[in-house]
């Protein structure tokens, strides 16, 4: 079994004389009774047998325990991303293997060998003992395809040779290998990503038993992190010129040059939450949160080289963080708008201001809802549906980009040209207050392919802002306003407490649409994106916004696999 790896192999290897103090933490490292209680059934941690941690509450889970199909595995593998069934989506476990470095190969190889040959050998050689593990488990090690090619044995070399990670000795002749830090049950997933952090804690607090990080991690807080990688640093003019003074000042604070391991923190830090200090979409520029794309076929192949000091990150080896919960969004609004703690209620100040949602659709019937929460009297409303380049310091309705309704009056808007619209329903109460529930739904007819997918943003500048890296998107306002086109027979619907309030707009422009909310004044209101609604709507076929969090990740997906295959024969490192 992969999952139980005991090396009979290596007897042929040079032998060491191991230090008391060695042995004595080698020892320590086998006893899983000096750890808390981790996995579903409580007990403590065996490293016997593969565990996976959980990237979001950081418990160990023994491979036995565990309900969903993993593939093969090994021990202290670092390389994966696990959620448990208390913290993944909908209670439901999840597992995806990721492209591993020759370093965290080196690391696996060594964690296994050292344990299987406690107490005795420490060091192993190159050629008898680390090369043929990688090369036996590599399925297990890594989801990158199997090189056929030996080249990569003088990458291990190289590998080995980090002084930080591992220690060398010379014995007749021959260098062998070791690991610089033995405490073996630090070893995972988080250990791999926040090395100064685990390196000055003991053993009793390994990263299974404390979840402090996580949490700073999640809220954008980045201190003390260093992840182990290459050596290549930021280069300074990856963050491209800005067109307004307060766009170069807010990026110019992060182009400062870290430390030899800035840029792969860089390069290989995925988030698992939108940063709370992010830049804003304003002033022309719209910025989209990146993580490193797993799937890129020259992912391996930029690790391995170093002739990308000093330029420019390949946008193409990177994807769209993709938020695993519609809500409102961080950054996609106007800096004015106060959102809570968990996005799903915004709350206005002073003039018009507009704030759209983390998704969008294309094609096909969708359906929110917003209530209304509180509305002063000399406050207003403008509630719809925009496109990504509705001005978002003006109402919902302003451009051609958006269709709103207003809650004076009941009117609608589209190109700051107002209509009567739900007074000819109920002519004494036509617009909408406090109290009230508010349906919104549209309609767009899947008439063209293009529609299906969208438009991928792999060859979009990278830039960096507080050590997050996004892609910059300038707007070409007056270029795509000429491009709009009519989609024939799309429409958007209107709902008050339930009742339909008609047709609003007919054969609207095709484009990615957004439930918006613009605000004027103290009014406050809720959204609720499914897929339990007050009043749900009898429409075949109609889809909450909330199933647009498994939507989003299939097109992304199939855009950035498209990107690539098109692309195949122009990419390069």
């Amino acid at each position: 079994m992969i999952d139980n790896i005991c090396s009979n192999s290596n007897d042929s290897s040079s032998s060491s004389t191991l230090p008391p103090s060695s042995v004595h933490q080698i020892a320590q490292t086998s006893k899983s009774n000096d750890l808390n209680e981790q996995c579903y059934c409580l007990k403590s941690r065996n490293l016997d047998e593969a565990e996976l941690q959980c990237c979001v509450c950081a418990r160990w889970f023994h491979k036995n325990c565990i309900d969903i199909d993993t593939g093969p595995t090994v021990r202290f593998m670092v390389t994966y991303q696990f959620f448990c069934k208390n913290c993944g989506q909908n209670r439901l476990e999840s597992f995806s293997k990721k492209q591993a470095s020759f370093h965290q190969l080196c690391l696996t190889a060594l964690a296994n060998l050292v344990y299987d040959n406690r107490p005795n050998r420490l060091f192993f050689s190159r050629e008898r003992d680390i090369i043929p593990f990688i090369d036996k488990y590599w399925e297990a090690l890594t989801c990158a395809p199997r090189r056929v090619k030996v080249t990569w044995h003088a990458t291990v070399t190289r590998t080995l040779s980090r002084e930080e990670v591992f220690v060398t000795k010379n014995e007749n002749g021959e260098n062998i290998y070791s690991l610089r830090d033995l405490s073996l049950e630090k070893i995972g997933p988080f250990n791999e990503n926040f090395k100064t952090m685990t390196s000055s804690s003991s053993s009793k607090h390994a990263l299974g038993e404390s979840t402090s990080f996580i949490n700073n991690f999640q809220n954008g807080s980045s201190s003390g992190m260093v992840k182990r990688g290459s050596k290549r640093k930021v280069n300074d003019s990856a963050s491209q010129n800005f067109s307004s003074a307060s766009s170069s000042n807010q990026f110019a604070n992060s182009k400062k040059r870290g430390g030899p391991n800035d840029l792969s923190r860089l390069e290989k830090m995925v988030p698992t939450c939108f940063p709370l200090e992010h830049p804003f979409n304003k002033d022309g520029y719209r910025y989209y949160l990146v993580e490193p794309d797993p799937n890129s076929p020259l992912r391996q192949k930029f690790e391995e080289t170093e002739l990308w000091a000093g330029k420019p990150l390949p946008g193409h080896l990177y994807r769209i963080f993709l938020e695993n919960k519609c809500a409102l969004s961080l950054h996609d609004r106007a800096p004015q708008l106060k959102l809570s703690d968990d996005r799903m209620i915004v709350t206005g100040e002073k003039g018009y201001s507009m704030i759209r949602a983390t998704h969008g659709v294309s094609h096909g019937m969708w359906y929110f809802e917003v209530t209304i929460q509180e509305k002063p009297d000399n406050s207003a409303l403008r509630i719809g549906w925009a496109q990504k380049l509705a001005n978002l310091q003006a109402p919902c309705g302003y451009d051609k980009f958006s269709y709103s309704w207003r809650s004076r009056k009941g009117t609608k808007f589209h190109d700051s040209i107002g209509k009567t619209y739900s007074k000819l329903i109920d002519a004494e109460n036509s617009g909408y207050t406090q109290g009230d529930v508010l349906g919104f739904l549209i309609h767009l007819p899947l008439l063209e392919k293009s529609q299906l997918v969208p438009k991928s943003c792999k060859n979009m500048t990278l830039v960096k802002f507080k050590n997050h890296l996004y892609y910059e998107e300038k707007d070409n306002f007056s270029g795509e306003e000429k491009k709009l086109k009519p989609l024939t027979g799309s429409s958007i619907e209107f709902y008050k407490n339930g009742v339909s309030q008609g047709i609003a707009f007919c054969d609207i422009f095709k484009g990615t649409y957004y439930p918006c909310i613009s605000i004027y004044k103290n009014a406050t209101a809720a959204v609720n994106f499914g897929p339990n609604f007050k009043f749900p709507i009898d429409k075949e076929n109609c889809k909450p916004i909330s199933d647009l969090e498994f939507n989003s990740i299939v097109e992304n997906s199939l855009s950035d696999l498209i990107y690539h295959v098109s692309n195949e024969n122009t990419l390069d490192v």
